[in-house]
């Protein structure tokens, strides 16, 4: 019974691991969407508090760059932009696969 479990869970980290992407470099990606691609929900606590945020529900709002230059690049690094949720209606805009996200006011 016991290898049995044991192989589930290297069955499941194997799934998990094969669906999980890396952000590409140098685009901006919305916090939601850094959540739907892969495991960021780490960066995006440390880069919330490096930059003296709310690392609670509010990161899915704040807008960040995949690291594409400089001494913190590598596959997957992001760092903080900013906080696209300023009031009035200030969003953080998914702008479709290939392009950047952005902050935008409005709906």
């Amino acid at each position: 019974m016991q290898l049995s479990k044991s192989l589930l869970l290297v069955v499941a980290a194997t799934i998990t691991c094969a669906f999980a992407k890396d952000c590409g470099k140098g685009y901006n990606y919305c916090g939601d969407n850094l959540l739907s691609i892969g495991n960021y929900l780490d960066q995006m606590v440390q880069e919330a508090s490096d930059n003296g945020r709310s690392s609670g529900n509010a990161m899915v709002s704040y807008l960040y760059k995949c690291v594409d230059a400089g001494d913190r690049a590598g596959p997957g690094v992001i760092e903080f932009i900013e906080d696209c949720a300023k009031g009035n209606g200030w969003h953080c805009s998914d702008n479709g696969g290939g392009n950047n996200d952005s902050c935008k006011a409005g709906s």
